[in-house]
């Protein structure tokens, strides 16, 4: 406080020697920032690259307009001891990474000051030692200000991360070497200065733009966008690393903006026509009235005819040419260079829109078919990238590896990179700019052009970016497809701006950047969001406070979106059906905003929903949050507190199984979704006006979905389906118009995957995908395919070309049972639950070991199924049979339990087993050469038989219902087995 009072005594009297005429007496009329002298204290000296440090200052002040991010005009006048200063703009400073906000824009400023106490508002720390302020933000330091005079200024210019590229030639080549009409047009929009090389000096520019005059005649024109669009198809040699020999150029005729489609066939060219057009009409309910095509001809003599299509070739090929002349990429990368040439084309400005841009048109109309790339994510072509490595092979190698950039991914702000090392496309998450760089002369001379469209690739924005590039020459053979060798069309038809997804688990979650990124589904997340941010608020969950000094950790923020399973479902559905029971569904809302907080937890804002001029606060829970580790702790424990207030505890089975002391009530709850049942529907009701009075809740009388299943209901039936699953499924892979089969597999299913190993690894992360998803599909209602999907999981980290077929062949058969539906009707049998046992012997061929397969009846309908590989080598088809039961016995007996605290009393199970001598073990305790090696964990069934807790039935081979779960079946014992398993078609049943 001593040296700021000092500085501020040496300031005023500056100012006081300065000036001849008496400083109006500072006002209180602007609350926001007090200035002092200080800006005049430092005439003699032009710091526009300095900051200054000031604790009297409300607010931050520069005087380069460059400097803000996205600034605002404002008419504002702070007052000093000396005189008014005017302000006109105000915006963001990202000062070192951080952004502060408002800062304000004074013209004549002499210096840039900078606010300690927004500092502090941003969560920022001053310390200082021996005549230097250290700035630091979550222990990292971000500036130092050393002591000059009674000053303390920062020797580190803080220019915006987005105006650093002002060198003669970065922008240059950042935009893909246009004019620099085009270049001072663009950056005079956007705010950002820099100096700029003649087009005529360019050694890339005179070889790869020189063309013919331009002709005077104009067409008339379209008068709204997408109306008329022009077409033409582009062919470049040599063909590309996949193949591709076409351009299929797209241009709208009102607004220029292009869309460029690469194809290996012309004959692909109607396809993506018809894409673009439905694109056009559901995105923008527009239906365009004029193609205006060449018929599949060309017009190299007369290109007036198609002139917009073939200036634009031109163009293309021309910023294609410089591209890959200024990076040295092999040729045989040309098509990452086309995607990159036709974005840049829609950010120039172009003369027809007299100077402005495609992209900026359309934006202006609403009328924008895809998201728009920010000048200042721009980077040139090829540049250097250094990029973190996801898998060290240890903990002590380097966590980074060198990358070139090649262009943007669709419908993202991140970068594909080109890895020299592997020959492949990748995509990371966290990447920076290559420090030390310098732009190379060109080495080789530009010939042949090459073309080939890109692999889509998912990516996230880039967290840094450095203001150093480097291009680094490279000659070796080009790099192979990014997923397999393997046709994509015989199993993904490829499409254009796909993405890949993360692994899809039984329980897994949308991914964040899907939901927000996807331009069909992200209208309905963002509208999720936002009420789910506003229940947030309502529920007082936390306070925003500044960035904690002390120690303590801040998780991330961000949206979980969730599914899920649960099979006791099935139980009381069963109990619906037979025994009468009223089914009811209620959803409560924001459950886990509930909980109360045990612990001192904050919590980064999420991005997107962060407070104005406190992005770098945090949020300090009072509730518990959805991703914290104590929020289901803590749901759960307000959840059962509330059932237990109503008369409801959990169940000694089924934790999430909830029941009153009469047996009158059940209810079974997934983290916010409930099912439940009573046969007495005033119970229910009752229940539910009780309940809530506690939470916000919404109920429904037998619901038509239940977690991810569709639900039918009838008098005597209720019919469960998961047909628009298996549809999202099948459109995910690409396979919804696929010829349906009639088995999941075929008769020599398992010799072929044995024999069919190879090194040859195809596409391990779509296969995964894959099979993550099918089963998902065979848990939860398709006992039929839960083999096959069992045994294919297997290879899922080595597939090659014969697992994938086997996988097609799999898709085939859920398009064709897509509308198969598992019926729960009413029991006509005394027993109350019934299970069926099976093994199939020897059947893995590597290591010789049983299948087991096993099917729960629960009063007649089933309720849990598996497939699964034993633990041990069998000797024999008895052993494997019997270690079948055993393994089964587990899985029954739970179930018994949860009939036993449903209030049923004692249920002896029948187990149902096709053979003799199994059966004869688990009756007798017979120790001879054949039994005495089984593992005595193997004879849990023996002492269940004993106790007279199951009976074990043998059963003829043809009737046993878990065969299907053992081994592959042919048409006809297939549609055996659905009969046994209720499934059946879905239509005309009720």
């Amino acid at each position: 406080m001593l040296e700021r009072l000092q500085a501020l005594n040496n300031i005023l009297s500056v100012n006081a020697m300065s000036k001849s005429k008496d400083p109006p007496k500072p006002t209180t009329s602007d609350s926001e920032a007090f200035i002092t002298d200080e800006i005049n204290a430092m005439v003699s000296k032009q710091s526009h690259g300095l900051f200054y440090l000031n604790s009297g200052a409300g607010r931050t002040v520069v005087n380069d307009l460059t400097l803000l991010v996205d600034p605002s005009p404002v008419k504002k006048q702070i007052h000093t001891f000396s005189a008014p200063v005017n302000v006109t703009h105000q915006g963001t400073l990202d000062f070192k990474g951080i952004k502060l906000y408002p800062v304000y824009y004074v013209p004549n400023g002499p210096v840039n000051l900078l606010s300690v106490l927004q500092l502090c508002d941003h969560g920022l720390k001053l310390t200082m030692k021996s005549n230097v302020f250290i700035i630091k933000y979550e222990n990292r330091i971000v500036d130092v200000f050393q002591r000059e005079g009674n000053l303390f200024v920062s020797k580190l210019p803080s220019t915006s991360v987005y105006s650093v590229m002002n060198a003669p030639s970065h922008w240059h080549l950042t935009l893909g070497h246009p004019s620099d009409l085009y270049i001072k047009t663009l950056l005079r929009e956007g705010r950002r200065k820099g100096n700029f090389t003649q087009s005529s000096s360019c050694q890339v520019c005179q070889l790869a733009k020189i063309r013919n005059r331009p002709h005077s005649q104009e067409l008339p024109h379209a008068d709204a966008p997408f109306l008329k669009i022009h077409m033409d198809t582009l062919q470049i040699n040599p063909p590309t690393r996949n193949g591709y020999k076409y351009v299929l150029v797209l241009t709208d005729d009102f607004s220029r903006f292009n869309r460029i489609y690469l194809l290996s066939e012309k004959a692909q060219a109607e396809d993506q026509i018809t894409s673009y057009l439905n694109e056009i009409k559901n995105k923008l309910d527009i239906t365009p009235a004029y193609l205006h095509t060449d018929c599949g001809g060309e017009s190299s003599r007369v290109p007036q005819t198609n002139g917009i299509s073939e200036r634009f070739n031109q163009m293309l090929l021309s910023k294609v040419r410089c591209l890959l002349g200024q990076s040295n990429i092999p040729i045989l990368f040309w098509d990452e260079a086309a995607l990159h040439a036709s974005l840049l084309l829609n950010m120039l400005p172009h003369k027809h829109l007299n100077m402005d841009s495609p992209i900026m048109v359309l934006k202006r109309k609403h009328l924008l078919i895809e998201p728009e790339i920010k000048l200042h994510q721009l980077v040139p072509f090829g540049i250097q990238i250094t990029t973190k490595i996801m898998n060290p092979s240890s903990k002590i190698t380097p966590r980074g590896e060198v990358l070139q950039e090649s262009t943007f991914e669709s419908y993202s702000d991140g970068l594909r990179l080109l890895n020299l090392k592997t020959d492949k496309i990748q995509v990371s998450r966290d990447y920076r700019m290559a420090v030390n760089t310098v732009v190379p002369t060109m080495h080789q001379p530009l010939s042949v052009l090459p073309m080939n469209p890109p692999e889509p690739v998912s990516v996230v924005p880039t967290t840094e970016k450095l203001k150093n590039y480097e291009y680094v020459p490279y000659y070796r053979e080009a790099p192979r497809n990014i997923f397999s060798s393997i046709r994509q069309d015989n199993i993904v038809e490829g499409k254009k701006n796909t993405r890949n997804s993360d692994q899809l688990l039984l329980t897994d979650a949308v991914p964040y950047l899907k939901a927000v990124n996807d331009p069909i589904e992200r209208t309905k997340w963002r509208k999720a969001m936002d009420a789910e941010f506003d229940s947030l608020m309502s529920h007082n969950t936390g306070e925003l406070v500044p960035y904690p000094e002390k120690p303590t950790k801040v998780i991330g923020g961000m949206w979980r979106l969730t599914l899920g399973r649960n099979e006791t479902f099935k139980v009381m559905l069963s109990l619906v059906v037979n025994l009468n029971y009223i089914p009811y569904q209620f959803d409560i809302k924001t459950a886990f905003l509930h909980g109360d907080m045990d612990a001192l937890l904050h919590v980064k804002q999420v991005k997107g929903y962060e407070e104005k001029g406190k992005e770098n606060w945090v949020w300090r829970l009072r509730k518990s949050l959805y991703g914290t580790k104590q929020a289901p702790r803590m749901w759960k424990s307000k959840l059962a507190s509330a059932l237990s207030s109503l008369g409801l505890i959990s169940t000694r089975s089924d934790e999430l199984l909830f029941i009153n002391d009469e047996k009158s009530l059940l209810l079974h709850v997934h983290v916010n979704d409930a099912f439940i049942i009573s046969q007495s529907e005033n119970i229910i009701i009752e229940f539910l006006n009780k309940l809530n009075s506690i939470f916000k809740l919404k109920s429904k009388k037998k619901p038509t979905q239940h977690l991810s299943y569709s639900l039918k209901w009838s008098s005597d039936k209720i019919l469960i389906n998961q047909t628009d699953l298996i549809t999202k499924t099948l459109q995910q892979f690409n396979m919804d118009d696929c010829r349906p089969v009639k088995t999941p597999c075929n008769g020599n299913f398992l010799n072929e995957l044995e024999l069919g190993i190879s090194n040859e690894v195809l596409n391990v992360t779509l296969f995964q995908q894959a099979i993550g998803s099918i089963n998902y599909l065979a848990h939860h209602m398709h006992p039929d395919i839960l083999f096959t999907v069992n045994h294919l999981s297997r290879y899922s980290t080595r597939p090659n070309q014969c697992h994938w077929n086997a996988l097609k062949h799999l898709l085939r058969y859920l398009k064709g049972s897509k509308d198969k539906c598992l019926i729960y009707s009413r029991c006509t049998a005394k027993e109350m639950l019934t299970g069926w046992a099976d093994a199939d012997y020897v059947n893995v061929k590597e290591d010789r070991k049983s299948i087991t397969g096993y099917v729960v009846f629960a009063l007649g309908n089933p309720v849990c199924w598996l497939s699964k590989k034993q633990s041990v080598v069998a000797q024999s088809t008895t052993e494997a049979k019997y270690i079948a039961m055993n393994i089964f016995m587990k899985q029954l007996q739970w179930t018994t339990f949860v009939f036993s605290d449903l209030g049923y009393g004692s249920i002896q199970p029948i187990v149902y087993n096709d053979n003799l001598g199994a059966v004869i073990i688990s009756k007798q305790a017979l120790l001879n050469a054949n039994t005495k090696h089984i593992e005595v964990r193997y004879q849990y069934v023996q002492d269940c038989v004993m106790k007279k807790l199951v009976t074990v039935v043998q059963v003829s081979t043809n009737d046993m219902i878990a065969d299907i779960l053992t081994k592959p079946l042919g048409v006809i014992k297939m549609q055996k087995v659905y009969r046994q398993l209720h499934l059946k078609d879905c239509g005309g049943v009720l």
